[in-house]
């Protein structure tokens, strides 16, 4: 009888531990909601990824579709064995496999033509980019695919500076031929990419950004913001990778 009491008294004590401790990671996920949302996970964030992770990693993905204005599309498996099977040529005219970005982030940059008369610099524009890439040199790649603005007349204007960068040899990232957005002879890779986010027409008067992660199974397409703003946006992919979460 006494051993029986025991027993019982056990399972109470167990079930009231159980108790307690769902209680517990109740509040514990509640306190992490609600910090979240007050914008901890960006002014503590050290203290909040180490406590509330996955709070943090829900809030961020709210954060940047809504502060930084981007949206996510998957890209079907077939789609992309489409893409890893093609070769594209790059600006020196050398086919370059698609198969070698499997693996790794990719961003790609459509960047409108240039000349003496714009106020940026090819020089400029594509050192930047570079140093971009160089920030993760083994993790991400970088794919620039210039283009003509379709409004603007390039007749008469002095673009050797973006011709001479276009062509230059030896870089980090990947500059391919000259092509278009839309229309009937648009890049084969933006194409597909096109497709995946169910759009006929690209915009050709903001910048923009192609974002896919190792297996390109999702996209994002990133719009009206600059080089820094991307730092983040890849910073915040490979903490997510690292942390093994769903982009």
């Amino acid at each position: 009888m006494y051993t029986m009491k025991r027993f019982l008294l056990l399972l109470v004590s167990m079930a009231i531990a159980r108790i307690c401790s769902t209680a517990k990671e109740e509040e514990e996920t509640t306190t992490c909601a609600t910090l979240a949302e007050e914008g901890k996970c960006l002014t503590d964030a050290d203290t909040m990824n180490d406590k509330c992770a996955k709070e943090c990693h829900q809030w961020r993905l709210r954060y940047y579709q809504e502060q930084l204005r981007f949206q996510v599309f998957s890209i079907g498996e077939s789609e992309r064995d489409e893409i890893f099977d093609m070769s594209i040529k790059n600006s020196t005219g050398s086919l370059i496999s698609m198969e070698r970005f499997e693996g790794f982030i990719t961003l790609i940059i459509p960047i409108a033509k240039n000349c003496k008369s714009d106020k940026v610099s090819p020089k400029f524009m594509i050192e930047s980019i570079e140093q971009l890439q160089q920030v993760w040199p083994r993790t991400v790649e970088i794919i620039v695919l210039p283009f003509e603005h379709p409004t603007k007349d390039y007749i008469g204007l002095d673009c050797t500076d973006f011709e001479d960068e276009h062509q230059k040899k030896g870089r980090p990232i990947y500059v391919m031929e000259m092509t278009n957005l839309n229309g009937p002879k648009t890049h084969p890779i933006l194409q597909k990419l096109k497709n995946g986010m169910h759009v006929e027409e690209l915009t050709v008067n903001t910048t923009q950004y192609f974002l896919l992660n190792p297996d390109w199974s999702k996209l994002q397409y990133h719009y009206t913001k600059g080089l820094m703003d991307m730092k983040d946006v890849l910073q915040e992919m490979i903490n997510i990778m690292d942390h093994g979460d769903e982009l």
